[in-house]
């Protein structure tokens, strides 16, 4: 063995006895040279460190101990004065400079991981700023809906954050119900807000859009909720608040109604061409206007059955994840092309082989009438009448529960591969041996690992196909 080899086997050894003997110092030392006194007065806390691994793991601290934001006291130890950031959060800070480690799961992280995140950005901290940023990505939905809004607010102007940024606003997008409709939402600034307004995935009708848009900017000027009683100052004062906002509102995508009722009362904050346009569209459809005309939202609305949210999970799984419980992040959903639903274009077989034979992998979509349980299966392959089985150990049935409830949704992989897909040229076709034939209406667990439903028949309200386009 060479001196080379011998030493590249040596050395990963080495590394971790390394890392474990600086870790040490963390509990263990006697021979601090820094107190950094943390936290505002009455709750100041004094951590004791070592320069020369604060320099070593932070550019922050590099520049500071060597310049006029600390001072020295005669015994040579220097004083540090950081009341920015809590005791708490510095705890967890000056742990992982010591040890390069981090607990997420620990209570206090979790709690804490917005601060912990600007703590980390603040200090130069940069791996454990994309560990954190990371981390917060693939947190639970019921975190995120909890905490989406004050990250948003926190990280608005960070450029080093876009990653985290970007993800906050498809987030929010995607459930805009959880802030414009849940929340007293008067305080988002109004960067955050434009930054929602204007983003093309927006899942929410765009007369809701419009409706949110002025009551934050009638709540944020203080003015009547009563428009008669208002004076053309006013509407001049609205007019210029969200003057930069309008032209992201797609007016010409709303209803001949929403606009009667709900745009026309507050016309006169609109750009007078604009005004003009739209009154035109409203009586003379056909007309073309000289308006910019926004094209519709990419607001995923193609599905009479499933969410957003739905697609989520269905995406997960497809990519072979298992989780049921946990919400995963929207952003990740593979485009779903709609193929068929039944209530435009018929519910029978005939049907579903002119339109979804040889389309690549599909998934079908049930609701159930009566319970409005939403079942289904995913196959990856096309169907296309091979008169026989296909096997896949890709493949899956499913069922979510009518209101969503995540601890009553089911994920049934195949157990026997060779029989998932029943590939027919009548309508003996499905998943397994009927664990779920959408045309003959049956489902019984056989080939696959769960029951979909406590009862073999069910009736259909809806049924759709979609192409998934990876």
């Amino acid at each position: 063995m060479s001196e080379v080899e011998s030493e590249a086997e040596i050395l990963p050894n080495l590394s971790q006895t390394l890392v474990y003997d600086i870790s040490e110092l963390y509990l263990e030392a006697d021979d601090y040279n820094v107190n950094l006194h943390i936290g505002y007065e009455p709750n100041v806390e004094i951590f004791k460190a070592h320069s020369v691994i604060l320099r070593a793991r932070s550019s922050y601290f590099r520049a500071a101990l060597n310049a006029n934001w600390s001072c020295t006291s005669k015994d040579n130890v220097y004083i540090f004065k950081k009341p920015n950031i809590s005791p708490k959060v510095f705890r967890t800070i000056l742990k992982y400079i010591y040890t390069g480690s981090i607990d997420f799961d620990a209570s206090i992280v979790e709690e804490n991981l917005v601060e912990l995140l600007h703590a980390a950005d603040e200090l130069t901290l940069l791996e454990l700023v994309e560990s954190i940023q990371d981390h917060i990505i693939f947190m639970d939905s019921e975190w995120l809906e909890k905490n989406c809004d004050k990250l948003l607010k926190s990280i608005m102007h960070n450029q080093m954050l876009k990653k985290l940024r970007k993800f906050c606003e498809d987030f929010m997008s995607s459930v805009p119900e959880k802030f414009f409709k849940l929340y007293d939402f008067s305080g988002l600034e109004e960067e955050m807000l434009f930054s929602l307004i204007k983003h093309e995935g927006l899942q929410m009708a765009e007369v809701d859009i419009w409706e949110a848009l002025t009551r934050w900017g009638i709540s944020n000027l203080s003015l009547s909720s009563d428009l008669k009683t208002w004076t053309s100052e006013d509407f001049e004062t609205l007019e210029n608040a969200l003057h930069k906002f309008i032209p992201h509102i797609r007016f010409f995508q709303m209803e001949h109604r929403d606009y009667y009722f709900k745009v026309r009362p507050l016309n006169q904050i609109l750009p007078k061409e604009l005004k003009e346009d739209l009154e035109m569209y409203f009586i003379i459809p056909d007309c073309k206007p000289s308006s910019q005309v926004l094209p519709p939202r990419n607001n995923d609305q193609n599905s009479m059955i499933i969410s957003i949210n739905h697609k989520a999970f269905l995406a997960s799984w497809i990519n072979g994840n298992n989780e049921t419980i946990s919400l995963p992040y929207p952003i990740n959903c593979n485009k779903l092309n709609t193929l068929l639903r039944g209530s435009r274009d018929g519910f029978d077989f005939a049907t579903f082989q002119k339109r979804c034979f040889e389309k690549g992998p599909t998934i079908l979509v049930v609701k159930v009438k009566g319970s409005g349980k939403i079942i289904g299966g995913y196959n990856p392959f096309s169907w296309s009448g091979s008169k026989g089985y296909l096997s896949s150990k890709d493949s899956f049935t499913f069922c979510f529960d009518e209101k969503f409830d995540l601890n009553k949704t089911i994920l049934s992989r195949v157990k026997e591969e060779s029989f998932a897909i029943l590939d027919n040229f009548d309508e003996n076709v499905g998943f397994g041996r009927g664990d779920l034939q959408v045309f003959k209406k049956i489902t019984t667990k056989r080939y696959y690992s769960k029951e979909l439903l406590d009862h073999k028949t069910f009736e259909i309200e809806e049924f759709e196909v979609f192409q998934v386009i990876k």
